[in-house]
């Protein structure tokens, strides 16, 4: 036996190192060459591209800058603002269009009142600085340089400028003797322009949403362009094929059919190993217990290690199996005897049960004086009443004992009062509103009756909350109390009393229905007058 543990233990262990081994050694190289080179190499690239970008467009917008700068601290265009002279411009202003490779320039007094423009062929619609009323404002109070974007019907301009002041105001601290400004339209030949510098695709579009799934092989920037109050007018996506990113990439992939290859052969030697070490022996020990047929084990009993251990033991539990199965028929057989008897004695029991009920009832009868078979009459028509208003059938028993048991606390009260020709009185009808309590403690030992407990509990209980013992009110109250309620009243009003001879049908039925809502649940009065209508209660108490 230890021989045979030590044989599988050893290549168990065998098989577990060579499995872990090879595993390890593959995701682990493969997973931290992957990631480090690729976390460091993308990151790396990115920065440095992102880097460039930002460096390129800020060389691109230099120019812009340049004429937003030399040209707002000169003397002569302090002059020019102040008396417009179009040679002047035409000389010294208008140049800077192509110098500066800008598409238009602008000219405004301190008042933002236009002086003078020169634009691109492409731009000549706009003779005005191309912004709303309401960034002119803005301009005059941010100063002394501005930068900002703008959407036209061309695109989004670039636009930046300068508050105008004389020489002796090169840092534009004094108050403003006009504005300059120029304009970029980021037309499809600027974005060229943009995307050929930068070896990407440039364009305008939404900015990509966080999260969202990108091809792995671009690179993707996205610069907002900010408007003059602080929100972005448009996007400028530039989009670059990451070649660092795919070579190293595809040749993780080369790496990973290398080690995959490897891992294939391996697996498939472990699993060749397994299939004739434990798979196959398995497989006939699986077999001869699901078909419980020893001939599968043949090949097996002879061996020494711990398979052929398993096949021997098999064999001794399939020769004791007959004997099991018999003990187990006999057994069974046994139990169905006893079950059946015990059920017998259960019937039994639960008819020595009900029969000691309804003599119990009978008895409370004749020590009330009540109308002979009143115990009867209500369980009877308790029954019919729950059952047309859908009780379950197997509840309807405990219905029945209730009813039957409904005064049984009227035990606990004395002859003195229960039998009292006269009129009770105060302390007398406190007395007897305690027999409810009092069912509830004579019933509540008995735990055969814990269901039909409810109805000798609660069956004084008013709707409106005006009963007794515990002033229930509505649902509150449980169903089979406010079934029997409705019931135990149609049979003390229909039926003769020694005080009193029974009502007519029609009083009953009056009587029954004015008391829905205060009483009575309203809707067991609607069953309870329903079946009075079709005389179901007539023809029951006859």
């Amino acid at each position: 036996m230890r021989s045979a543990i030590q044989s599988i233990q050893a290549r168990m262990i065998v098989l577990t190192v060579l499995l872990a081994v090879a595993l390890f050694g593959a995701v682990a190289a493969t997973q931290l060459l992957v990631r480090h080179q690729a976390k460091v190499v993308a990151a790396h690239s990115r920065v440095e591209r992102q880097k460039f970008y930002g460096k390129l467009l800020t060389l691109l917008g230099g120019q812009m800058k340049s004429v937003s700068f030399d040209y707002t601290f000169w003397d002569e265009m302090v002059r020019y603002v102040r008396r417009p002279n179009r040679a002047w411009a035409s000389s010294n202003i208008d140049t800077a269009l192509s110098t500066y490779d800008v598409d238009g320039l602008w000219i405004c007094d301190p008042a933002m009142r236009p002086v003078h423009s020169a634009l691109r062929p492409e731009v000549n619609a706009f003779t005005q600085l191309p912004v709303p009323p309401a960034a002119l404002k803005w301009i005059r109070s941010a100063g002394p340089y501005y930068h900002f974007m703008v959407m036209t019907s061309l695109g989004p301009m670039e636009i930046m400028g300068a508050s105008i002041h004389g020489s002796d105001d090169a840092a534009h601290t004094g108050p403003a003797q006009g504005y300059l400004f120029v304009g970029r339209v980021y037309s499809k030949d600027y974005l060229s322009e943009i995307g050929a510098a930068t070896s990407s695709i440039a364009s305008l579009g939404t900015p990509s949403r966080p999260g969202a799934k990108r091809d792995p092989y671009l690179m993707e920037f996205d610069l907002p362009m900010i408007g003059w109050y602080g929100k972005p007018v448009a996007n400028l996506k530039l989009v670059s094929v990451d070649e660092t990113d795919m070579a190293l990439k595809q040749s993780s992939i080369q790496y990973m059919l290398t080690v995959g290859s490897f891992l294939f052969v391996l697996l498939f030697v472990i699993g060749w190993f397994l299939y004739v070490w434990v798979t196959r022996p398995l497989g006939l020990l699986s077999a001869a217990l699901r078909r419980q047929e020893v001939g599968f084990l043949s090949k097996l009993k002879g061996q020494a290690g711990e398979m052929g251990l398993l096949a021997r033991l098999i064999h001794e539990f399939f020769e004791q199996e007959t004997e099991l199965k018999a003990s187990y028929d006999l057994l069974d057989e046994r139990v169905k005897e006893r079950t059946v008897e015990l059920a017998q004695a259960n019937k039994k029991l639960e008819a020595a049960y009900d029969a000691t009920i309804e003599g119990l009832a009978r008895a409370l009868d004749l020590r009330d004086r009540e109308t002979e078979g009143h115990s009867r009459r209500v369980a009877e028509m308790t029954l019919v009443l729950a059952r047309s208003m859908g009780i379950p059938e197997e509840e309807l028993e405990h219905y029945k004992r209730g009813a039957l048991l409904h005064d049984i606390g009227k035990m606990g009260i004395s002859d003195a009062i229960l039998l009292k020709p006269e009129p009770l009185s105060d302390d007398d009808w406190q007395q007897m509103r305690l027999h409810p309590q009092f069912a509830a403690e004579m019933l509540g030992p008995i735990a055969f009756l814990h269901p039909s407990i409810d109805i000798p509990y609660y069956h004084h209980e008013k709707w409106d909350g005006t009963g007794y013992p515990h002033g229930l009110a509505g649902e509150a109250i449980p169903l089979s109390a406010r079934i029997f309620a409705i019931v135990d009243v149609w049979d003390a009003l229909s039926s003769d009393r020694p005080y009193r001879r029974a009502w007519p049908l029609n009083k009953v039925r009056r009587h029954i229905g004015s008391l829905s809502g205060s009483h009575f649940d309203p809707k067991v009065v609607d069953a309870m007058l329903e079946m009075m209508d079709a005389d179901v209660f007539l023809s029951r108490a006859a």
